[in-house]
C-alpha cells in the first residue's frame, strides 16, 4: 500500500494525487477496507503510523582516505521530538550498494568511523530513522583531501583580529561604537565610558592559570575587572581558512603553519566544535576549537587553538582560560560594522 502526503514527481514523471491523504501525517491507521465488486468487502485491522514529513537534513564532512576515516555528521532542522538514530551505513551507490555490518563501523555522538582501509573515491551513505518522522539519508565520497564540514565552508576567508587595529578598534569606528551604545542604553552622557569598558574587557593580556589567579574561576560569575583576551596568539596576525585547510600568517606575511583539519568532536554545552590536524603535528596548532559563529550569521568568528583539547571548552580555568580569539573578515567594512553592532547590542542588553 502506498499513498502521498505531499506533492512530488515519481521516477516515471507522474504526479500522484495527494490532497485527500495529506492529513494522514502523524496519525495511526487502524483499519483498511478493500472494496470488492461482486464480493464481500475485506476489512483488516491494523496499527500503521504515518510518519510526518519535515525539512530535516544531514551535512557530512570527512577526514582523508586511508585508515579508519571519520565522517562528521551534522543534523539540520531536526524537530525536538524526532529522536533520530542511525539505521544503516552503505558502501557504494545504487542497487550495487552494500550494507555494512556493525563490525565495519562505529558511531558515537555525530562521528562515524569506517573501520579499515578506505580508498579515495569510495562513497558511503547513511540513513537515520525516527519513530515519528520520515527517514533522512545523505551520502559522501571519501577523497584524498577529505571533505569540509558545513562550518568549515561557512568560515572560509582571511580573518584579522576583530578587537585589533585592522578591526573594530580602528578609530574610524569610534562614532559607530558611541551611537550604538546610546541606542542600547539610552545614556548619552555615559556612552563613552561604557564603550571604553566594553572594548577593554576584550583586550586582556593574560590567559590560562595566570588569568584564573587574577580574575577567578567564575564559580561566582565574572568579576567586574575581568578581561578576556580576544587576540590571535603564537605569532599569528591573520588566519586563512580554505575548506579543511587552515593557514597562519605572521605580521610580515610569512606562513607560520598550514595543515588540514578534521572534525573530532562537539561540546554542545559550550558550543565548541573540535578539529584536529591531519598531520599529527605536536604544537600550538594541533587543535582548533570553533564556536558556531560565522560571517553569514554573526559577522565574525570565535575560536581557540593549541596543543591539547583538555580544557578547550572551559572559559575560566585551564590552559585556555580567559582567551577566545575573535576574528573578522579582512578588508570587509560591512562585516566589521555589523559585528560591532551585534557586539554592542548583546552587551548593552545585559545592563
Amino acid at each position: 500500500m502506498a499513498f502521498c502526503v505531499k506533492e512530488f514527481v515519481e521516477p516515471h514523471g507522474n504526479r500522484p494525487a495527494y490532497t485527500h491523504t495529506a492529513g494522514l501525517q502523524g496519525k495511526t491507521i487502524t483499519n483498511i477496507t478493500y472494496l470488492l465488486k461482486g464480493m464481500d468487502n475485506v476489512s483488516i485491522d491494523c496499527k500503521l503510523y504515518v510518519k510526518r514529513q519535515n525539512s530535516a537534513s544531514l551535512s557530512l564532512g570527512a577526514s582523508p582516505a586511508g585508515t579508519n576515516p571519520v565522517v562528521a555528521i551534522a543534523f539540520n532542522n531536526i524537530p525536538s521530538d524526532a529522536n533520530y538514530t542511525l539505521a544503516s551505513v552503505k558502501k557504494g551507490s545504487g542497487r550495487s550498494a552494500q550494507t555494512l555490518g556493525e563490525e565495519d563501523y562505529s558511531y558515537t555522538d555525530g562521528f562515524l568511523t569506517i573501520n579499515g582501509e578506505v580508498e579515495s573515491g569510495t562513497s558511503f551513505s547513511v540513513t537515520f530513522n525516527s519513530d515519528k518522522y520520515i527517514s533522512i539519508t545523505s551520502s559522501i565520497t571519501i577523497s584524498e583531501e577529505g571533505k569540509a564540514t558545513e562550518l568549515q565552508e561557512k568560515i572560509a576567508g582571511t580573518f584579522v583580529e576583530f578587537f585589533g587595529n585592522d578591526g573594530a578598534i580602528n578609530a574610524k569606528w569610534d562614532s559607530l561604537w558611541i551611537n550604538e551604545c546610546i541606542k542600547g542604553t539610552g545614556d548619552t552622557a555615559g556612552a563613552e565610558t561604557t564603550v571604553s569598558y566594553m572594548k577593554n574587557s576584550m583586550l586582556g593580556e593574560v590567559t590560562g592559570a595566570e588569568a584564573t589567579a587574577k580574575y577567578g574561576d567564575c564559580s561566582n560569575g565574572f568579576t567586574e575587572n575581568m578581561q578576556f583576551s580576544c587576540h590571535f596568539l603564537h605569532g599569528v596576525s591573520k588566519f586563512v581558512f580554505e575548506g579543511r585547510r587552515i593557514k597562519g600568517i605572521d605580521a610580515e606575511g610569512n606562513e607560520v603553519f598550514s595543515h588540514t583539519y578534521s572534525n573530532v568532536g562537539y561540546d554542545a554545552t559550550n558550543d565548541f566544535h573540535y578539529y584536529k590536524s591531519d598531520d599529527d603535528n605536536d604544537d600550538e596548532f594541533a587543535y582548533f576549537f570553533f564556536r558556531s559563529d560565522n560571517p553569514t550569521d554573526t559577522y565574525h568568528i570565535e575560536f581557540r587553538y593549541g596543543s591539547s583539547k583538555e580544557g578547550a571548552s572551559d572559559y575560566c580555568t585551564g590552559k585556555y582560560a580567559y582567551w577566545l580569539a575573535a576574528g573578522v573578515l579582512e578588508n570587509d567594512d560591512e562585516q566589521c560594522e555589523k559585528a560591532i553592532k551585534l557586539f554592542v547590542q548583546e552587551n548593552t542588553a545585559k545592563q
